[in-house]
């Protein structure tokens, strides 16, 4: 916490003097022939970004090259002027952040005074120093697409990527995300810190794909997202936006769950230009957010179709930006930028009574700084500095005394009274990066070094309190009187009414991610570029201990990469690019939160109380009562869900992903290009928590009936429900022994079928937890991207298609599967393995994307963007319950003493006390998939002129075909309360989000 707090007070007060950001920027490099090919040693360059005015100047060396560094993304001309030769302007040059752009300049010699020559570049090129592949969207190319409201959402234009997968990436944590170039990833989660607001963004790029040394800490992309900075041109603007449903569509059902915008307006401004012309430019932004959402109402005691009180959001974003160019050597950027959101009913989901819900309140700043240094065209120095510091509180309606109340479901249980926990969550980050890009020609090779390093330190603490110290459990069942939420008499199920205690966190962590790279792009002939790479990595993680912390996980490793770029043709225009690299995820909480003594998890316990009768709905009882009365009989525990297990760090490594890609660049002209490539992944040392002895700690049965807890069987596709294996603890089975010996003849209705009380006590349970690197853990990525672009001066268009396959039996890259929740996962609890490998979730086997934009006719603009998804994979689950669910082992002799029904011997629900909220797949994962889907998104703008100012209306439509494909149903079986009703498996959890109109306007100037 110091560390990041005295770095976070020193970027605050270099912000104060500065004003605002650390920018992310490209280079220009080229080469000035005559027309017999000969270097032009001395032309002057001048490079001037288009429509602004702002300069950077450069000679030619002896062999007629230049590099200009440091230049904010956008289009350039370069003009050129050599005493003896006609004056070459070339326009559109565009630069992007991170990237070089190379030219070859001829001049023409003639008298002087005649008029220069203005080209236009090509506006499409292929870098042939570089074997990356990946998608960079510009605000030109931005402000004609429909872009998406939340800028993470921006990440689905990119080929083969989604916001929350990118490249089989194990979902939004294995990205490493950017602001101007600095990390700002989530210390404890993983996953983005920061959304800048999309009026921000001067250049969005999705890259990773054949990444050099100097890019790390991911295992699925990098999102680096560029904001705009001031210019010497004086100019601003004021944008409103709204959506309401009484324009949209809706894709909403009665009978299903969902939500969908109700209400939604943007107010939007900036103002940009200089405070010293040349020298010291100044940009602000500022947005305020307005949202409501409409949810249908899934609680019975609630009339209306939809929640009364829905979920009411405002969020607001400020960012200042100052660039300085102190010298014509130096340039210096700081800003900082403030985030705050409140959320009215925080968590609706339409099973809950509003006062179930939590409000919640964020708030936090983020600071940045940077300095480039040009020593000479041969030598860029950059250095960077981001800060982030911030708060979040979910709490309660009611006061934190009284308790929660949820229907005793595992599924969707409809919430009354107050909300079950109250949070605390605080993230900060301090980043820090230096890159130094030296140019040198050695035994008559080029070389392109870039040497640096990174820091990256920041702190998590979360902490989840449950209200009440208990929350009510009560069975809603049909009966005489119905369940009534203020009436405790009608909670009683089986005699007794449930509550849930524990499932508290309280966690406090600190992590480190630092790292130095030495990169070379070696040009070997003009056609022949390889790029060797070596970066080693470090990665530390904390826990609060004893009133410091002590850490609890540790590795450092090297990240070899090598790949070549060949011209396969003389003139450049088809280039083969392949690339081996070794990418070592960054370090979050996430990773070691399960180290032994950490106590950062605490068991979710029910207990049944059988007491006398209370009359208060907010009644509750501390864990001292709760045992006073067990001790009379009035309270027993029922099962145990555990979630507390730990383990000693044991041969920690960092995971990381093999990477090789294979891929061809083609251009068409100046204008057309075609993209294709094969992309290779293999993740490797997944981490999380292993039982050594798992294997013996269970007692497996195989081909089982699932029967509800009247013995009645389930169904499944029109067939009775069958699982294929079933793992029993032992620490039941030993439990059942022991109550036998305590009380004869007790128990021995309760035996399994094939075991004896002389077989139980052969048995052993001696869990040996590690927190290490999970050996069976699996995932793999093979696809194949397909690229067209064509670029013109008033038009462009980009249209994209992959063929993914993604198998594994994991889905993150922690140890918990993202079907366990916060549970220890498959390597800790053996019923969560079974049938895990498979197509992983998040993915389709086809995907096609398209988007265009530009002039149209009558003065109008505008731009597309539509996508085909083949159909994401899902499959259908069981969470055990040693309430709700029998199985019937077929293959053992009939014996009515054990089973009322007579049909053969039972396993009883009663054995999985310690299993409950164990997972089981009751298929091979990925065995079922949804429907396909197209969605079509629209944008048109049209601007009046009045002289300086520009009045603006725009007019967006997203998904105007209209579709409703199911994105999302409930996988779960429901353990109903009701006698032989799954009333929720199959159930529609989300569509496609419904055709929506956004109508916006505002001035320009």
């Amino acid at each position: 916490m110091g560390t990041i707090r005295f770095g976070f007070v020193l970027m605050l007060l270099a912000a104060g003097k500065l004003g605002a950001q650390a920018a992310s920027t490209g280079t220009l490099q080229g080469r000035v022939l005559g027309a017999d090919s000969a270097a032009i040693v001395g032309a002057t360059i001048r490079v001037t970004r288009a429509e602004v005015g702002v300069g950077r100047d450069g000679l030619t060396d002896p062999n007629g090259g230049f590099r200009i560094g440091f230049l904010v993304p956008g289009d350039y001309r370069i003009s050129v002027r050599r005493i003896g030769y006609r004056p070459t302007s070339i326009e559109r040059v565009s630069v992007m952040a991170g990237a070089v752009t190379r030219l070859t300049i001829s001049l023409e010699a003639a008298a002087q005074g005649l008029d220069s020559i203005v080209v236009t570049a090509p506006l499409v090129t292929i870098d042939a120093e570089k074997t990356e592949f990946g998608t960079a969207i510009g605000a030109r190319e931005l402000r004609l697409l429909p872009v998406p409201n939340e800028a993470r959402n921006l990440v689905g234009f990119a080929n083969g990527a989604r916001p929350d997968q990118v490249w089989g990436g194990a979902t939004a944590q294995a990205n490493n995300y950017q602001l101007d170039g600095v990390a700002v990833n989530h210390p404890g989660i993983g996953g983005d810190l920061v959304q800048p607001s999309v009026s921000w963004i001067e250049e969005i790029q999705v890259r990773g794909i054949g990444a050099g040394a100097e890019h790390g800490n991911f295992q699925g992309g990098i999102v680096n997202i560029v904001t705009k900075s001031g210019s010497n041109r004086q100019e601003g603007a004021v944008r409103l936006t709204a959506e309401t449903h009484q324009l949209n569509g809706s894709n909403l059902r009665l009978n299903e769950a969902g939500s969908e915008v109700s209400d939604r307006l943007e107010f939007d401004g900036q103002v940009r230009g200089p405070l010293k012309r040349d020298r010291l430019f100044y940009a602000v932004f500022a947005q305020v957010v307005s949202r409501d959402l409409r949810v249908l109402n899934q609680v019975p005691r609630i009339p209306g179709t939809f929640i009364s009180d829905p979920p009411q959001e405002t969020e607001s974003r400020f960012l200042g930006k100052i660039s300085w160019q102190p010298s014509d050597r130096d340039a210096v950027t700081a800003s900082i930028a403030r985030f705050a959101t409140t959320v009215d009913r925080f968590g609706q989901t339409g099973f809950k009574s509003p006062e179930a819900t939590q409000r919640t309140d964020l708030s936090s700043w983020l600071g940045t700084l940077a300095w480039q240094r040009t020593w000479s065209s041969k030598s860029f120095l950059e250095v960077k500095l981001a800060g982030y510091t911030g708060t979040e509180r979910r709490d309660p309606y009611a006061d934190p005394t009284v308790p929660g109340l949820q229907v005793f479901n595992q599924v969707d249980p409809n919430e009354y009274q107050n909300a079950p926990f109250r949070e605390r969550r605080d993230p900060g980050n301090l980043s820090a990066t230096a890159t130094w890009d030296l140019f040198r020609t050695i035994a008559k090779v080029e070389h392109h070094f870039k040497i640096g390093g990174e820091f990256g330190a920041g702190r998590w603490s979360f902490f989840r309190e449950r209200n009440g110290g208990l929350t009510w459990r009560p069975g809603d069942v049909v009966r005489t009187p119905p369940f009534d939420p203020a009436r405790p008499a009608t909670w009683s199920f089986n005699q007794a009414i449930s509550s849930t205690w524990g499932g508290e966190i309280a966690l406090d962590s600190r992590v480190q991610n630092n790292a130095v790279f030495l990169q070379d792009y070696i040009k070997l002939s003009d056609r022949l570029t390889l790029s060797p790479g070596i970066r080693y990595g470090s990665w530390l993680g904390q826990l609060a201990a004893g009133g410091g912390y002590n850490t609890v996980a540790k590795d450092a490793a090297l990240e070899p990469r090598i790949g070549l770029t060949y011209a396969l043709v003389k003139n450049g225009s088809l280039v083969f690019k392949g690339h081996w690299g070794r990418y070592h995820q960054s370090m979050f909480a996430g990773f070691f939160d399960r180290a032994a003594g950490s106590g950062v998890y605490s068991n979710e316990d029910r207990w049944e109380y059988t007491g006398q009768p209370f009359s208060d709905p907010a009644t509750r009882f501390s864990q001292a009562d709760r045992d006073r009365l067990a001790g009379l009989g009035q309270f027993r525990r029922a099962e145990s869900i555990r979630l507390n297990e730990t383990g000693a760090v044991t041969d920690y490594h960092q995971p990381y992903v093999d990477q090789a890609v294979l891929g061809f660049e083609k251009t068409l002209g100046p204008r057309w290009k075609v993209e294709a490539l094969y992309l290779n992944r293999r993740n490797r040392n997944m981490v999380g928590l292993i039982d050594r002895n798992l294997s013996e700690n269970y007692t497996l049965y195989y081909n089982l009936l699932v029967l509800n807890r009247f013995y009645r069987p389930f169904g499944l596709d029109g067939e009775p429900l069958r699982i294929k294996r079933l793992a029993i603890s032992n620490e039941d089975l030993i439990h059942l022994l022991n109550e036998e010996l305590a009380n004869p003849a007790c128990c021995r209705g309760l035996l399994p079928p094939g075991l004896t009380f002389a077989d139980i006590a052969k048995l052993r349970y001696r869990p040996d937890y590690a927190l290490t690197n999970l050996p069976d853990a699996q995932r793999a990525l093979d696809q194949l991207q397909f690229r067209v672009e064509a670029r013109y001066p008033t038009w462009w268009l980009d249209v994209g298609a992959t063929v993914t396959r993604l198998e594994g039996n994991l889905n993150t890259i922690v140890g918990a599967d993202e079907y366990s929740g916060s549970s220890a996962g498959p390597s800790v609890r053996l019923n969560e393995s079974f049938e895990a490998f498979g197509r992983l979730n998040n993915q389709s086997r086809v995907e096609l994307k398209a988007r265009f934009g530009g002039n149209l006719p009558f003065g109008f603009r505008g731009g597309a963007f539509a996508s085909y998804l083949s159909g994401d994979y899902y499959t259908w689950t069981l969470t055990l319950s040693n309430l709700l669910y029998h199985f019937e082992a077929e293959a053992f002799p009939i014996n009515s003493q054990f089973d009322p029904l007579g049909r053969g011997r039972t396993i009883r629900s009663d054995l999985f006390a310690t299993t409950t909220g164990q997972r089981l797949f009751l298929e091979p994962r990925g065995s079922r998939r949804y429907p396909s889907r197209l969605s079509v998104d629209l944008h048109l703008e049209r601007g009046f002129r009045f002289g300086r100012t520009a009045l603006l209306a725009t007019l967006d439509g997203f998904n105007v075909l209209g579709a409703d494909a199911i994105t999302d149903v409930q996988t779960s079986y429901n353990g109903e309360t009701d006698p032989g009703v799954n009333k929720r498996l199959a159930a529609v959890r989300n569509r496609m989000a419904p055709r929506t109109i956004r109508i916006g306007t505002g001035v320009v100037f």
